[in-house]
């Protein structure tokens, strides 16, 4: 059985388009205006035009590890407390964070986050220095290590991506500063998280990236990530597990 009780999908091969279209040096001259215009034009018109998604050939080394930390019941905030004030600038000297999230429904108190890394080398590599950090060592992990659970891990491989995600792929290996505890933890918008068995239909959202499960729970099951506007946050039809999660304020991708 799959994470949650639900079966585990058979692979799938799923065709990749023969032209690699590279998003990430077009976008850079786009302003972070002009995303959000986009983002509410395709959710004004009640879907997200494929058009803005790419089909991704990803290179067959390419790594987008996507984690989900349980942390004990009634301790979420006090672990995103510490790590959005004294924890995220020691990470990100390292790994290179895409995404972080806090679950609103389903399975509470979890945390995803998503780290893209070049190969497993690099993923090695990326961690080891991680667990050498003196600060990392002595300023976070005491505080919020015994706040988890338990932790699962999944290597995705990328299907479609929109450009903004293309974008923060590109520009992955930049430290996030760490917030004042006056700044809000969250993000204004709802993201959501489903596991599929194929593509899953959608209305009212902006679909930020879809994904198969390479490697952990649920091998060849789809993953995709999406932004809802408050207040038209409904899960499409078709999944097999979904989550709403609100995206913290320094995430990348939010």
């Amino acid at each position: 059985m799959g994470i949650h009780g639900f079966a585990r999908f058979p692979r799938r091969l799923v065709p990749l388009a023969t032209r690699r279209v590279r998003f990430a040096r077009r976008i850079s001259t786009i302003h972070v205006v002009q995303l959000d215009e986009v983002r509410r034009s395709a959710i004004q018109k009640g879907r997200f035009d494929r058009g803005h998604l790419t089909r991704v050939e990803q290179g067959p080394t390419v790594i987008h590890e996507l984690r989900a930390y349980d942390l004990k019941p009634g301790q979420a905030l006090a672990y995103l407390e510490t790590f959005r004030t004294d924890g995220v600038q020691y990470v990100t000297r390292h790994l290179p964070m895409v995404g972080y999230w806090l679950t609103d429904n389903g399975a509470l108190n979890r945390l995803y986050h998503l780290w893209p890394y070049a190969d497993m080398e690099h993923r090695a590599r990326a961690r080891a220095a991680l667990a050498e950090d003196a600060d990392w060592n002595s300023r976070f992990v005491p505080k919020c290590f015994p706040l988890i659970l338990r932790q699962q891990s999944f290597f995705l491989r990328a299907l479609d991506l929109s450009p903004e995600v293309e974008e923060l792929l590109g520009r992955t290996q930049v430290p996030v500063g760490h917030q004042d505890p006056s700044e809000a933890i969250f993000a204004s918008c709802y993201h959501s998280l489903s596991f599929s068995a194929a593509e899953v239909a959608v209305s009212g959202a902006e679909v930020l990236g879809r994904w198969s499960v390479a490697s952990g729970r649920d091998v060849g099951a789809q993953v995709t990530i999406m932004r809802h506007e408050r207040g038209r946050a409904t899960p499409p039809d078709g999944v097999l597990r979904h989550e709403f999660l609100r995206p913290l304020a320094l995430s990348p991708l939010r």
